[in-house]
Order: structure tokens, then sequence, then C-alpha cells
């Protein structure tokens, strides 16, 4: 059968690269970050980089923007952000990476974000199109308070009504856009701070849909970890783990090799790999540990 000479003229499908390529060729100077640490398992087909990120403690969690803005923490968390910021552009723009599975958000969670940047786009849509339309009227008024105003062309009195009635209009009308277009930018305002206050630098990029958020805790688990961690549970560790290992095994649900996840720095999820990497041979992790600038340890 003769050769297609369409064939010669298509692109090589790009093939995505194997979690410990991704591991060899990761830059270990990214922007953002001081330190890039690399556990590679030989016949690894998942790898793990976990960006190392600071939270404030539970009962400060529930504070006044104002309250946190005051707290002497608040300003090394943000500065670890803005270097979270510049390590995720750095993984989006020359890593290809296109999800990031976020410590603090539930399968449930992921399923409410998922109708945001439909909802930030259609937000940006209406104030464009009521925009135009508020445009539309602000001329159309102007024209009449031209004829209105033209000692050149005097009119009688009913024209002068006929076009006062107009003016009235355009005005309701323009009334009526502003306050459409006010109203749509206040929920894309909302939207925007609860995404800001829940996910910080990786909302940024969820909401020019950059990035997916994906899902690492589950509900009950992580309860059990705060209660836990309020009540100085012996067994903290064993709890702390199962909430890794659920973590892991969510990243192993991606069809992508290569999990990127922003978790608190004090977890160590070497063991919680070496433990997941003996129960699942067929299914095994590298691991990538990055460490923000201004992470302290």
């Amino acid at each position: 059968m003769p050769e297609d000479p369409r064939e010669s003229l298509r692109p090589p499908k790009l093939r995505e690269q194997t979690a410990n390529e991704f591991l060899d060729q990761l830059r270990p100077d990214m922007p953002g970050a001081v330190s890039v640490e690399k556990m590679k398992v030989p016949d690894a087909k998942r790898c793990l980089v976990h960006i190392r990120q600071m939270r404030l403690p539970l009962h400060e969690r529930k504070l006044s923007k104002g309250e946190i803005e005051k707290n002497e923490k608040f300003e090394e968390m943000r500065k670890i952000q803005t270097n979270i910021y510049s390590i995720l552009h750095y993984l989006s723009q020359s890593c290809g990476t296109k999800e990031v599975f976020m410590e603090g958000l539930t399968k449930h969670g992921e399923g409410q974000l998922d109708a945001v940047p439909g909802d930030l786009r259609q937000s940006r849509k209406e104030v464009r199109a009521n925009g135009r339309k508020l445009e539309e009227w602000k001329d159309r008024l102007q024209e009449i308070e031209k004829k209105l105003n033209d000692p050149q062309h005097p009119l009688t009195e009913d024209m002068r009504e006929d076009l006062q009635f107009r003016a009235d209009l355009c005005k309701v009308q323009m009334t009526g856009f502003e306050r459409q277009i006010e109203h749509e930018k206040m929920i894309s305002t909302n939207i925007g701070a609860i995404i800001d206050n829940d996910f910080l630098a990786a909302g940024e990029f969820f909401k020019k849909e950059r990035l997916k958020l994906r899902a690492a805790e589950d509900s009950d688990i992580n309860m059990k970890a705060v209660d836990s961690m309020k009540q100085g549970n012996p067994n903290l560790d064993a709890i702390l783990g199962e909430r890794e290992n659920f973590a892991l095994s969510q990243c192993s649900q991606s069809k992508h090799p290569v999990s990127v996840m922003i978790f608190g720095g004090a977890h160590d999820w070497k063991g919680g790999i070496e433990k997941w990497n003996r129960e699942h041979p067929e299914d095994k992790y590298s691991l990538v540990v990055i460490t923000p600038k201004a992470y302290k340890e």
C-alpha cells in the first residue's frame, strides 16, 4: 500500500516525559526555590513533587483579614507564597504542569471548584457585553443632548419634550447596565477572594485557567488528624501517615506520571513513599522536594 504523502507533513506526537525523565531534567536552581532535593527510584512510574508551604495554625485561620495581616507569621507566609508562585510558573511553563494537588482540598471541594472557571468567564463576559451596551446608550444620550443644546437649530416645545423623554430613557438604561456591571464585578471579586484565601499562589493560576486544583485530602481522615493534633493523640504519626497515603492514592489516579503537590513543609514524604512503593511495586514513586527561598526550618 503506497505511503500517504500527508503523513510526512504531520508533526510527530510529543511523548509525555516519564517520571524519572522529569526528575532528571528538573533544574536545581529553579526560580523561587532555595533547594530541590531528589529521591530517584529506578523503576518508578510516578514522581511526587512536594512544594513545601507554611500554613497558619488552625486557631489563627479564622481570624479576620486585618488580624491575619498583623500576625507576625503572615509576612513570612506571604513571601513563601510569592516563591511558590515563581515555582509554579516555572513548572507550568517549562515542564508542562497542568494540575496541582492541594493540602486541605477534598473531593467535595474539588467538585465545587470545577464550576468556578466557567463562572468567572461568564461573569467577565457579562461585564464586557454590558459595558458595550452602556457605551451605546451613552453615545445616544450625547447625540440627544447636542440637539437639545444646539442654538443653531431651535426646537419646538413638542420636539424638546420628545428629546427630553429619549434622554431620560437613555439615563434609565445606563443606570440599569451600570448596576449589572457592578453586580457581575462583585461576583468575580467575591469568587476571587475565596480562591485567594484558600489556595493563595495556586489560586492565581487557577483563576487564569493555567492550572487545575486537585484534592489531596479525604474529609474524614483530615478531620481525624485535626482532632488528634488538638488533643495530642499519641497515634498522631499513624493518622498523618494515613493522610499522606490517601494523598498518594489520589495522585496515582492521575493520567499524568508527575504529580505536583503543595503541602505543609513539616511533612516528610520519604517514609510514606517508601511504604507505598513496598505495597505497590507496580506503581512506584520517585520524589522531589522543593523548598521555597523564604521557608524557614
